[in-house]
């Protein structure tokens, strides 16, 4: 049986997130292979991101031994601005050790340090030159700083497929019949009736430029917060944020008879996960043509208020309440979800 290299007392085997991990129920620290940081933590963990960088440093200390091989374990802390922390890896077998609050620690460094462009995390690619530039300038879309992805995005990519082609036998149709039959209609729903359609409406868009504006909300938000939940929970938020927004539209709509169609709300939930779970990430925003960076949290609140406003006001068209539905929803669903020290998650506490 392994030990734990801090306290010597012997270490658990443990699987969560489907990966092994060695933990160690008294001093609450865990070793994770070299792949395990990353599916647990994120890629902020990995030490190919940031061992190497400048915000990590050798301390050319070796205190510990690798539960896994007995190696002595090679000690380096990664700090940013006022916040730093010691971790031990293994120059083995790439293993890395975590007491109990360091991998929270070492993911908010890293995420901090990564917004910086003097770090040298980011790469340095078309979102921060003149071509992401042109880009919002034109659409006023947002960009991500640097929050890298450890999966290929498979859900979200087939959901957007889905949509296109929805879109497709919509345009093929003559936005008819087909369109009519799967739009979520309030007066339908409130009479029992066509219940499916809070899901099904979800596929549904009113053109190319409404799919667009889904489509890419969606990606950009969405394959981060799939890479941190995995395939089957991510696709669980999707539908039940979309849920949540078209029950709330439903009740609150003014006029029943008006259909409701398109993944707003579902999208905004994905946002309302992103929230919970990246909420130190950057993004450059546009205003006018001044380009500003501002925390993600900072620029999804204002987008939440403004849908308040919105629906206070009313007009434009816009399902108000199946935004606040959506985003709400997402929230709740991805709170459970949220970075926590390792030791707390895996005691339940």
């Amino acid at each position: 049986m392994k030990s734990c290299p801090r306290c010597t007392y012997p270490l658990e085997e443990i699987t969560h997130k489907e990966v092994e991990l060695d933990h160690c129920r008294r001093c609450g620290g865990t070793f994770l292979e070299p792949e395990g940081g990353s599916e647990v933590f994120g890629p902020f963990v990995d030490p190919a991101v940031w061992a190497d960088s400048e915000i990590a440093t050798d301390l050319g200390r070796w205190q510990l031994n690798c539960p896994t091989d007995g190696s002595a374990l090679k000690v380096y802390r990664v700090e940013y601005g006022e916040d730093s922390v010691e971790v031990d890896l293994c120059p083995k077998c790439r293993g890395i050790w975590l007491d109990a609050d360091e991998g929270v620690t070492l993911r908010d460094i890293v995420m901090d340090a990564g917004q910086d462009e003097t770090t040298g995390l980011s790469v340095k690619d078309v979102r921060s030159g003149p071509v992401g530039y042109i880009f919002q300038l034109i659409s006023q879309f947002p960009l991500e700083v640097w929050n890298p992805i450890h999966h290929r995005p498979r859900a979200t990519i087939a959901l957007i497929g889905v949509m296109v082609g929805v879109l497709m036998i919509q345009f093929a149709g003559g936005f008819g019949s087909f369109t009519d039959q799967f739009s979520l209609v309030p007066s339908q729903i409130l009479s029992g009736r066509s219940l499916w359609t809070l899901l099904s409406s979800i596929f549904l868009h009113a053109g190319i430029l409404h799919l667009v504006g889904n489509a890419y909300f969606l990606y950009v938000f969405g394959d981060n917060v799939e890479d941190y939940l995995g395939g089957r929970v991510y696709l669980a938020l999707f539908f039940a944020s979309g849920l949540a927004g078209g029950v709330l539209q439903v009740a609150t709509q003014g006029d029943p008879q008006i259909s409701i169609i398109g993944a707003s709300g579902a999208v905004a939930g994905v946002m309302a996960a992103y929230l919970v779970i990246f909420p130190r990430v950057k993004i450059y925003q546009m205003f006018r043509i001044i380009r500003f960076r501002i925390r993600v949290a900072w620029f999804l609140l204002f987008w939440i208020g403004w849908n308040i406003v919105g629906a206070i006001i009313g007009g434009g068209d816009v399902a108000w309440m199946a935004h606040i539905g959506g985003f709400l929803g997402g929230a709740l669903f991805a709170y459970p979800f949220r970075v926590r020290p390792l030791h707390r998650v895996l005691s339940g506490t």
